[in-house]
């Protein structure tokens, strides 16, 4: 039996594809770990091309209650302790769940992979709520760990002498702690001060490791940007990177396509932390 809870959802954005359900089951020990319920939200998009007839409104729906569905159904197969409540929500996909940032822990949204097409021409749904939802949001990779156990593993966050995020560490070392992974804190490239030097970048391991003891943090120097690195280390070790809301418009270089690419990705899921 489910337990009600008060707290804000984690909300997932669903459309019918394997990458919503993932991102649904990727999403189901977040809320656990939340006390949270999980709001699944299909939105059926009002918006057509021009010169093309309105589907019917029943059709619609009913695609919508399938996908819901099915994402139910995944989730209850994992026997884990948490409700999942389907809506139904009419509108503009990106601008839906953005409104239910207002009111949510968490926005999980699937992707089969992502490219500079996708981004910047046809409109990404999964980079617009990473760049403007009002709360952390997680942009998961279709294929990413999303069975019963994601122990292990390596997270990934970057750190930059022009800002000490907090909050962005804090986030970092609570998923490794839950995952029971590594965490590779990696000094990244800046144009303003250059490259960050490894005995700040240590001071601060050591700072977060006493409130994280149990937590194997990693300093790692690197003359990239945070995307690079990713891309550069691609091995499927990685399980997540961990950025503040001013990179949120690296989502899309870092989750990358899901077919080959001639460009190279960091191929992992990432979390964007408000």
């Amino acid at each position: 039996m489910h337990r009600h809870s008060d707290n804000p959802p984690v909300v997932v954005g669903i459309d019918g594809s394997e990458a919503a359900v993932d991102a649904a089951l990727w999403s189901v020990d977040e809320a656990i770990r939340r006390d949270a319920p999980l709001r699944l939200i299909c939105v059926v998009d009002d918006e057509r091309l021009p010169g093309t007839v309105h589907s019917d409104t029943q059709i619609d729906n009913e695609f919508a209650e399938r996908a819901l569905h099915r994402a139910v159904e995944a989730i209850a197969a994992t026997g884990k302790p948490v409700s999942a409540d389907p809506v139904v929500r009419r509108g503009h996909s990106a601008a839906a769940l953005i409104a239910e940032s207002r009111d949510a822990a968490l926005v999980c949204v699937g992707s089969t992979g992502i490219d500079w097409v996708a981004g910047k021409v046809l409109g990404s749904t999964a980079q617009a709520v990473a760049e403007h939802a009002h709360c952390p949001v997680a942009v998961v990779r279709h294929g990413d760990s999303v069975a019963a156990d994601r122990n292990g593993g390596v997270i990934v966050v970057g750190f930059r002498r022009a800002q000490r995020d907090d909050a962005v560490f804090r986030a970092a070392l609570d998923e490794a702690r839950n995952r029971h992974a590594a965490l590779i804190a990696v000094g990244v490239w800046q144009d303003d001060f250059g490259k960050t030097p490894y005995t700040e970048l240590e001071q601060c391991v050591a700072l977060w490791t006493q409130r994280y003891p149990d937590v194997h943090v990693y300093p790692v120097p690197t003359l990239a940007d945070l995307p690079r690195f990713l891309a550069d280390n691609a091995d499927g070790q990685i399980q997540l990177a961990v950025l503040g809301a001013d990179e949120a418009d690296k989502v899309t270089t870092i989750v990358g396509p899901q077919s080959y690419s001639p460009l190279p990705h960091g191929r992992c899921s990432v979390l964007v932390v408000r």
